[in-house]
């Protein structure tokens, strides 16, 4: 695998889901999503491999922790927040089929930076900046709050085409008046942004852009819902852009197995405004994020 930063979890929580297909987006091109939450054939696959003692590969410096349950240490999983036992690299890449893009298993051959939030991890040669809101740091995870506006949280590392920015979380407190936002952040440059973000209230998914001034643009979304509105806040979420030089993409799954995804076809002349750094962003609203990858 291709890895230039990555920071290991704070404990060992094995029980917590990783991201099976169902609704498509309307009006826009959709695309099946991919699986990513455990199944009851994952967890068969997981008794087989526990039962051969020769099943699956040796970690040489496991950092004890297994973001995403798969029995696979993080620091020698090949995908780490994806649920995949088997390791299966088919392009032998070094980055897992789980976590390939969508359709295009060759746009994507490694993680450039993998952080589930554990302030005692390794150096990396990165950090993370904010704009305002309030991040909190606790185990495993950053809180992200801000209201009635929004703010980022963002890493500084810059990316360009192609490349892909994925972020779990989990909606926190009660909700808010009016909208709430949470999602991922791509293309951070010296006053623009773009982010794929889920709203609450609607249970819609949408591509924002902002480009200076006081507000942001929506520029594409969902034609509906992308999960029943009986979901409870608790329920972990994922959101992925990807970013191949021409088009957005955007995926969202939970752990109802609800999932979708949809893709913007961005204008030549706006392009060069999505190199730059991914991260998370919250409007009007509380997110735990428990997991943020830059693929390249």
């Amino acid at each position: 695998m291709r890895l230039r930063g990555r920071i290991a979890p704070r404990s060992l929580d094995p029980t917590r889901p990783c991201f099976p297909d169902t609704t498509t987006a309307g009006g826009l091109s959709a695309h099946p999503a991919t699986p990513r939450f455990p199944t009851a054939a994952d967890a068969d696959a997981d008794a087989d491999a526990d039962a051969d003692a020769d099943a699956g590969p040796i970690c040489p410096a496991p950092v004890g922790h297994d973001e995403d349950g798969d029995t696979v240490d993080d620091a020698c999983d090949n995908c780490p927040t994806w649920h995949n036992p088997t390791q299966a690299d088919a392009d032998h890449d070094g980055l897992g089929d789980a976590c390939e893009a969508a359709g295009n298993p060759g746009l994507l051959s490694g993680i450039e930076a993998f952080d589930a939030f554990w302030a005692g991890g390794p150096t990396t040669t990165w950090s993370w900046d904010t704009d305002g809101g309030t991040w909190t740091a606790a185990p495993d995870v950053v809180t992200g709050s801000s209201a009635p506006a929004g703010h980022n949280r963002w890493l500084d590392l810059a990316a360009s085409s192609p490349y892909a920015v994925e972020v779990r979380f989990v909606p926190a407190g009660s909700e808010r008046a009016d909208r709430n936002y949470a999602g991922v952040l791509v293309g951070v440059q010296s006053g623009y942004f773009w982010f794929c973000a889920f709203e609450w209230d609607s249970r819609t998914l949408a591509f924002w852009r902002f480009s200076g001034g006081t507000y942001v643009n929506r520029v594409a979304g969902t034609g509906g819902t992308v999960e029943a509105t009986s979901r409870a806040r608790d329920l972990e979420r994922r959101i992925r852009v990807t970013w191949d030089g021409a088009s957005l993409r955007c995926s969202f799954d939970n752990a109802a197995g609800e999932s979708t995804e949809f893709s913007y076809a961005v204008p030549s002349g706006d392009r060069w405004s999505l190199d730059g750094s991914g991260g998370m962003r919250v409007y009007n609203e509380t997110a735990e994020f428990r997991s943020f990858v830059l693929y390249r």
